[in-house]
């Protein structure tokens, strides 16, 4: 699985838009977002984009990974980098 820095997630032979697995990294990536002291980096606007995607239930679409990706990545590096290594995602 290829990913870029905070860019799309790809994995050769299987979508991550479908399955338990890619559910739980979008919870995963989701609880980072919801527990960080950094989230001042973070336009309120796009905080209710999230949560509107949440309680949409199309947080596990690729286009939402995405979008978590890249937010975790912003305000937790570390984090988002242990929680993709958890998920069996070389980063």
């Amino acid at each position: 699985m290829l990913v870029g820095s905070v860019g799309k997630v790809e994995e050769p032979g299987r979508g991550l838009g479908a399955g338990g697995a890619s559910r739980e990294l979008a919870e995963d990536l989701l609880d980072v977002l919801l527990t960080t002291y950094n989230s001042a980096s973070i336009h309120p606007e796009i905080g209710v984009e999230v949560a509107r995607i949440y309680m949409s239930g199309s947080i596990a679409s690729p286009e939402s990974i995405e979008l978590l990706l890249k937010l975790c990545a912003k305000v937790e590096p570390e984090k988002t980098s242990a929680i993709l290594r958890k998920h069996g995602i070389d980063v």
